[in-house]
């Protein structure tokens, strides 16, 4: 419920509340004064009363029923282009991007998710109308060969976002291109950390900077042995660790095309005069 425009502000503003498993409600407190109603539920259009409820001093008004309408259907077929044939449908995710600039809001927008068949086609049931985008996730089952050999390395993909508008009455029949960019190859990094012995022994974590990016960061957990393990692009890295990298140098690390198992890195104390200035 809100108050509706032009009524005091300050007893307006919003009030909400959830259904009980039969769909009855109950607002309250609410002042007495002229209100908008509007209700939302997964898989169900929007809803606001048609008139305006007014609830008048020392009482509230009769009981209101509300009827949500199911939202629409959608149904179509993502197609990839030819260079991308050996690429393998996984999912498509449909959402809503009015809080795309504000990662705060994220959780607040609408989201569909369906499997896609071999062929690429799809349907989602239940959407709210409105604008969307679409986001198709693929995978690559092929094997990774670096230098003859296979590698455990992680194949990852980005696909533009295309803009789908779904009406009332829903959609059959849309037909999704998207333009798919293969990201990095990122190859397996696992081994030990060793401190030195009179710095804090406790690593809960290990982050890893380009030296050709610093603004780039990977971070990877670190087990009570201090040993780690993950996936990342191969190159040169800054590595630190935490909660020592105030008394710990960072460590300049090379991860081959290959990957890197099995290494140990034995940390040096951070000099007195930079300690404290770890990049941070």
């Amino acid at each position: 419920s809100r108050a509706a425009e032009g009524d005091d502000p300050t007893i307006g503003g919003r009030i909400g509340t959830v259904t009980d498993h039969d769909g009855r409600f109950e607002l309250a407190p609410v002042v007495a004064g002229t209100h908008h109603l509007e209700v939302e539920a997964a898989g169900f259009m929007a809803y606001e009363h048609a008139t305006p409820v007014v609830v008048p001093i020392g009482d509230g008004p009769p009981p209101i029923d509300v009827r949500l309408t199911p939202g629409a259907v959608v149904r179509g077929r993502v197609s990839l282009a030819p260079r991308d044939a050996a690429l393998r449908l996984f999912f498509l995710r449909l959402y809503d991007h009015r809080h795309d600039d504000d990662p705060k809001r994220a959780d607040h927008q609408r989201q569909y998710y369906s499997d896609l068949d071999e062929d690429g086609s799809f349907e989602i049931t239940s959407v709210i109308p409105g604008d969307y985008h679409a986001k198709v996730i693929v995978t690559n089952p092929a094997p990774v060969i670096v230098n003859g050999e296979t590698v455990d390395a992680h194949r990852e993909y980005e696909a533009d976002p295309i803009d789908v508008v779904v009406p009332p009455g829903g959609i059959d029949g849309v037909e999704l291109r998207p333009e798919i960019r293969a990201l990095p190859l990122k190859v397996p990094f696992a081994g030990r950390i060793e401190l030195p012995p009179d710095v804090p022994q406790a690593v809960t974590e290990l982050f890893l900077r380009p030296t050709d990016d610093p603004e780039a960061e990977f971070r990877l957990d670190v087990q009570a042995d201090r040993s780690f393990s993950g996936h990342l692009p191969a190159g040169e890295y800054q590595l630190w660790v935490l909660p020592s990298w105030r008394s710990v140098a960072p460590e300049v690390v090379t991860v081959p095309e290959a990957g890197r198992k099995g290494a140990r890195y034995r940390l040096r104390k951070a000099p007195e005069e930079s300690a404290g200035d770890g990049g941070r």
